[in-house]
């Protein structure tokens, strides 16, 4: 969530990436867990 924040702050523009690059990266890391989990 500070990415959104700071991309706010550095430049309006840049906010929709930044939410982008937030849901994109939450995704692997639950895909990442969630692969890990159903291997142990």
């Amino acid at each position: 969530m500070m990415t959104i924040v700071f991309a706010k702050q550095l430049s309006p523009d840049t906010e929709p990436y930044a939410w982008i690059g937030a849901i994109i990266g939450a995704g692997i890391i639950g895909w990442g867990m969630a692969r890990k989990h159903k291997r142990g």
